[in-house]
Order: C-alpha cells, then structure tokens, then sequence
C-alpha cells in the first residue's frame, strides 16, 4: 500500500492538479475509511463534515449499499490536502469525482485510472477497486483490531460478511501463537 500512496504523492508533488488530487483522494478514501467504491463515487463535499466529538475525524455521509445514508470516518490528516485542493475548485454540491468533462466519474473509469496507479506504482498483483476496502479491513485486522468494530467501520449488517474479509494471514498466525 505504501508503494501506492507513495507513487500518488509524487504524482501531485509532480503534477499538482485536480485529476492528481482526485484519484489520490479516491484511493486512500477506499483504503483510509474503508468504503465502497459507490458510496466514493457518489460523495459531494457537502458529504465531508467534521464531528463534533473530535475533529481529527471527517465524518463522511455516505449513500451505502441498500440505498441508505449511513456514517463513516477517515482521519482529516490523510486526506486534508486533496480534500482542500478538491474543495477549492467545486461547490458544496458538486459529486468529488468528476471526469475532464465536469461528470460524475464512473465505477469503470475508477476501476481503470486505479489500475494504471498500481501499474505506475509498481504493484502488479492487485487490481480492482474493492481491492483497497479488502486491505483496509486485513489492515485493521493486522493490528488487533476487534472483529466487531470492523464490522461498525465496513458497515457490514452481518457479522459473516466481516468474516470473509478478516482472513488471518500465516503472520497473523505466528504472532497469536507466540502470545499463548
């Protein structure tokens, strides 16, 4: 993942402009917050509020799977500055993603712009977009985290859909066998 996030920083570094900045914010969106790449694709900034409890949170209002507004949450410091870039070229209305022509980015148009960063990257095993929320929940998987706060941060209504994404790596195995 670090390959990814590091080729994106140098591409905007490179090239600071709102495709850069876009396709940046998308992955780590995908990767940081876990989401679908629906609920990405259709977020507007007017989506980006920050919580009242902490503001180190943007909490994100997401159209989910099912067609409901549910929350999710990615830390202000990962996105902060494609976020700003992004905000200061569109309105509190318009979709995040948008193509060249000012219409809403599409889950195929995604799928291939995230194949090529992988490419560019470096990274040759992964593609597809769902890859990302897949890394995102083995991540948190990784470090301990509870089963059940997973499943609250995927939005998953069955704990079994969790399951499928919470496959232990031979690492995550040797490390619960040394604590025994």
């Amino acid at each position: 993942m670090n390959k990814i996030l590091d080729y994106l920083q140098k591409t905007i570094k490179n090239n600071n402009n709102y495709k850069n900045n876009r396709n940046s914010l998308l992955v780590k969106l995908l990767f940081g917050a876990g989401l679908r790449i629906s609920e990405a694709l259709n977020l507007k900034l007017i989506d980006f509020t920050t919580s009242d409890t902490n503001d180190e949170f943007y909490e994100l209002s997401i159209i989910a799977k099912g067609g409901e507004r549910q929350k999710a949450y990615i830390l202000k410091s990962l996105i902060e500055k494609e976020l700003s870039y992004i905000s200061q070229k569109l309105s509190l209305s318009d979709y995040v993603f948008l193509t060249s022509h000012n219409t809403q980015l599409k889950r195929q148009t995604a799928y291939i712009n995230l194949k090529r960063i992988y490419e560019k990257a470096g990274v040759f095993h992964k593609e597809g977009c769902h890859i990302l929320r897949h890394s995102f929940a083995m991540d948190l998987m990784a470090k301990d985290i509870n089963l059940g706060v997973i499943q609250k941060a995927l939005r998953h209504k069955n704990i079994n859909t969790t399951m499928i994404y919470a496959d232990a790596t031979s690492n995550m195995i040797k490390e619960a066998l040394k604590k025994r």
